[in-house]
């Protein structure tokens, strides 16, 4: 499988509610009426504060390995923290939304048939900037095997 499907099948998890963006189709400014977006972020952007990551590992063949590490990054986007309502009136839709993220990986671990073992990952909540407006959202740092 190749990189390029796995963050298609990524973008494509069915998550009610939420206007999913694959690497192809970032916006550059997320609009308020797309709001809830979750965007396929292949690399580490200077200006978001994500968890450390190694993005694209060396692949490496030794006695035959066919497989590479890969970390990308799923960002949630919930609301601009210039939004109307306070911070603690965003927190159990953004809990909610989160919930639902995490029961998509959990129905397709492999994304389809893209990875080569189920996929990890990790969430940290926060707020995160995005074009020219910041959000509270949660990015999910994933570590995948890609089966090359």
């Amino acid at each position: 499988m190749s990189l390029q499907h796995a963050l298609n099948a990524l973008a494509a998890l069915p998550i009610s509610g939420v206007n999913a963006y694959g690497v192809g189709a970032l916006p550059a400014v997320a609009q308020r009426a797309a709001l809830p977006a979750l965007l396929v972020v292949p690399f580490d952007l200077p200006d978001l504060p994500l968890l450390p990551s190694d993005g694209l590992s060396a692949a490496t063949f030794e006695q035959g390995s066919t497989h590479a590490q890969i970390s990308v990054t799923h960002l949630l986007l919930l609301t601009t923290t210039e939004a109307a309502q306070p911070l603690r009136a965003t927190i159990p839709a953004l809990i909610a939304a989160v919930d639902a993220v995490l029961a998509a990986y959990a129905a397709d671990p492999l994304l389809g048939d893209a990875l080569a073992e189920p996929m990890r990952v990790r969430a940290a909540l926060g707020v995160y900037p995005w074009g020219v407006s910041r959000f509270y959202g949660c990015a999910f740092r994933h570590q995948w095997l890609l089966r090359l």
